[in-house]
């Protein structure tokens, strides 16, 4: 029974990961949730009781997630331009292996739900913050550490989510082999512009 049960709430916070990421908090309701579940509402409500609640919930799944990806960062990290490149390769495949929490934090920047304030204090900033003082430690001391970082995740999320307009104004992204190999190699030209020394510095 308790087995049961246990699935029955990862069905509905994965139904409501992927909802809300695609339509925002407004946008959708527990009955969508429990519908996408494939359970009653009141399922829904005896597991979670609001909306809220499971706004929540969602985001701490995905928070669980990407605390692994995070140690699994730091563990491996070395303070040189490689530990870098290695360390924009995890956040990218992320990325593109986890679609839908990609884009509820874009939903987040939109201002969904933004009267629900503790998200990113809890949720974000933690494996946020710790990957900024690893990339501090290698990059330029003329260059921001977190408008680094911040500039890596703002690349990664809006081309897994929309990619980029090619020559005749067609939209090419991540399932296209030649522009995921060309975005790759973006990203590790910006380590290479973080870590290399300015001329006004030498």
């Amino acid at each position: 029974m308790q087995d049961s049960r246990e699935l029955v709430r990862s069905e509905l916070v994965r139904a409501a990961v992927h909802l809300f990421a695609e339509l925002g908090f407004d946008q959708t309701s527990l009955q969508m949730v429990a519908d996408a579940a494939g359970v009653p509402v009141a399922v829904a409500r005896r597991e979670f009781g609001d909306k809220t609640q499971l706004y929540m919930a969602a985001f701490r799944a995905v928070a669980i997630n990407e605390q692994s990806v995070a140690e699994k960062i730091s563990a491996n990290f070395t303070y040189d331009r490689t530990g870098l490149y290695h360390l924009v390769d995890e956040v990218l495949e992320y990325a593109l292996d986890n679609p839908d929490a990609t884009a509820l934090w874009m939903q987040r920047t939109m201002s969904d739900a933004a009267d629900i304030t503790e998200i990113e204090k809890m949720y974000f900033s933690p494996n946020f913050q710790n990957g900024r003082r690893l990339v501090a430690r290698v990059i330029r001391e003329d260059i921001d550490a977190e408008f680094a970082l911040w500039t890596i995740m703002w690349c990664v999320r809006a081309f897994v989510r929309g990619g980029i307009l090619d020559e005749q104004g067609q939209r090419v992204g991540k399932d296209d082999p030649r522009t995921m190999i060309r975005f790759r190699t973006y990203l590790h030209s910006l380590v290479d512009l973080f870590t290399t020394p300015s001329l006004r510095h030498t």
